[in-house]
């Protein structure tokens, strides 16, 4: 019979192993998202000039990246243990966990929302809430309007029909999926993002400038 420390190791042991696993995929999803390629180009200017037809295409790509980028962030915290990526789910929940009763709506910018979509993802929610009572439902955004928000983070609840709504936004968002990890999650899924930043090239720029 095994005795408590030996089982305390092996256990830990195990923590280790998953945790390394999880983050080899980490890495893997952000090299796949920096291979990415925009490929439409931009809307034609019969006045373009070069250096406005770079800044356009520069402005596309970014736009491009950043709209990837949500996606990116829903699958790597959608991927941690007990977390599970909803992108087709009935209800529309981004991510889910049976294990902890949570339901998250994710965006990645807190501006990223109009008030119609603000309001179409709240009745959300709250559908999922009235269905599923034991839950708590949250609307995340990793990004606040100001670094200092995002760097501190905040939590609030909001009542939305009859049901309670808990908004967290910036470094709380990776606090309630990571726990005491995450300042160690954060730091590591920026190091990869610099170690696999997208290549900037403007050479395309040319090709959309008129030879009238």
């Amino acid at each position: 019979m095994l005795c408590f420390k030996c089982i305390v190791s092996r256990y830990r042991l195990l923590l280790l192993r998953k945790f390394t696993t999880y983050l080899k995929l980490v890495k893997n999803l952000i090299q796949n998202y920096s291979r990415e390629k925009s490929s439409s180009e931009p809307t034609f200017d019969l006045f373009e000039t070069p250096n406005i037809s770079k800044l356009r295409c520069m402005s596309k790509k970014l736009r491009f990246y950043e709209q990837k980028r949500g996606l990116l962030f829903q699958n790597i915290l959608g991927s941690f243990f007990g977390f599970k990526n909803y992108v087709e789910h009935e209800d529309g929940i981004d991510i889910i966990s049976y294990d902890h009763k949570i339901a998250i709506e994710l965006k990645y910018r807190s501006n990223t929302d109009n008030h119609s979509s603000r309001s179409f993802n709240n009745e959300k929610l709250r559908k999922f809430k009235r269905k599923n009572k034991n839950y708590r439902v949250i609307y995340a955004f990793i990004n606040c309007s100001s670094a200092e928000k995002t760097s501190v983070g905040l939590t609030k609840s909001i009542t939305f029909g009859d049901e309670t709504i808990e908004y967290v936004y910036g470094v709380k968002v990776f606090e309630l999926i990571y726990n005491d990890a995450f300042l160690f999650m954060i730091k590591f899924i920026k190091n990869e993002l610099c170690k696999n930043d997208i290549n900037i090239d403007d050479t395309d720029a040319d090709s959309v400038i008129s030879d009238f």
